[in-house]
């Protein structure tokens, strides 16, 4: 016989699903805004930009079902916690692929412009680590993980070096307009993956939620500047 709690327990599944449907959307979304990164394809960045509409449908889609639960369901306890970190899991995991989309107008921009290669080969390298980050955090969240929350944070400083750097080489470069609106672009870019890292420790931070121990992201990573979305 099939009771409510069952009903209850297959919707929370359910809406478990689709978090980790956005994820790998996302995870696509960042593949293709280092690629766009790394060979300046300016198709890979068309593609990546198609896709954060799609990623923002599939992520409504989890507001809707977590709303529908808390409206007609009214959980208690670990059930209400669990929905609510669902909710505020997929919001990180949208602000991320916003990021990609970001990444991929700013190669856009300055396709025609001269590229420093030691930045550009920086800025691919924290692409690379910022996805493996990802995948990291994502592992963190099926596995129900609360160490991930620890570990995530410390790979946010590998990235916010990273992104330091990047900046450094910019001011530093040979004097130029070109070269120096192309660095600054590409420090915007570094910025977004800096964004990145501090959207993956607040999942970590979610992921302790669930199993009980205290976040601790509002204390070590809060959210950078570089949030604003650009113009399309």
């Amino acid at each position: 016989m099939i009771t409510s709690r069952t009903r209850f327990e297959s919707s929370l599944s359910a809406l478990s699903a689709q978090v980790f449907t956005v994820s790998d959307a996302v995870l696509r979304e960042l593949a293709g805004a280092a690629q766009a990164l790394h060979g300046r394809d300016l198709e890979a960045c068309d593609a990546v930009i198609r896709a954060g509409d799609a990623v923002g449908r599939l992520r409504l889609s989890v507001v809707g079902r977590a709303i529908e639960l808390l409206a007609l369901q009214a959980p208690v306890a670990y059930d209400l916690s669990f929905v609510v970190a669902q909710f505020h899991i997929s919001y990180h995991f949208g602000r991320i692929g916003d990021s990609a989309v970001n990444i991929a107008k700013l190669v856009q921009l300055t396709d025609s412009l001269p590229a420093n290669p030691a930045v550009e080969q920086r800025l691919v390298a924290t692409a690379d680590e910022a996805i493996a980050m990802f995948d990291a955090a994502v592992g963190a969240l099926r596995r129900r993980d609360a160490s991930g929350e620890r570990f995530l944070a410390e790979w946010r400083e590998v990235i916010e070096r990273r992104h330091q750097q990047v900046v450094r080489d910019v001011l530093h470069a040979p004097p130029g307009a070109d070269g120096l609106t192309w660095g600054m672009h590409m420090s915007m870019a570094s910025g977004q993956y800096l964004r990145v890292a501090d959207h993956l420790v607040h999942v970590g931070g979610q992921v302790a939620g669930l199993v009980g121990t205290t976040p601790a992201w509002t204390r070590r990573a809060p959210i950078s500047p570089h949030s604003l979305p650009l113009g399309a």
